[in-house]
């Protein structure tokens, strides 16, 4: 739960993150472009930190994770993606 209360969720089967406000709105935080999905979330202060997999469902076993993070103004920043 962010300091303001929000509390975010990770939808994969949409590729976005969702924020829940106290009033119970709802809003998309970030979206993120195929094949990525958000499946795990992480809140530090006001930054929200993404991990994010390719082909969740791939029977190949080809997972490429990556983490982005989300400032407080709403500026998306990639930490890292693996591998290469």
């Amino acid at each position: 739960m962010s300091p303001h209360g929000d509390i975010y969720l990770a939808a994969p089967g949409c590729r976005c993150v969702l924020k829940l406000n106290p009033d119970g709105n709802i809003a998309i935080v970030l979206k993120a472009e195929a094949p990525w999905s958000p499946t795990g979330l992480a809140l530090h202060g006001e930054d929200l930190y993404i991990a994010e997999w390719t082909n969740v469902h791939s029977e190949q076993h080809d997972y490429r994770p990556r983490v982005r993070k989300v400032g407080p103004n709403g500026k998306v920043t990639m930490l890292g993606t693996w591998p290469e």
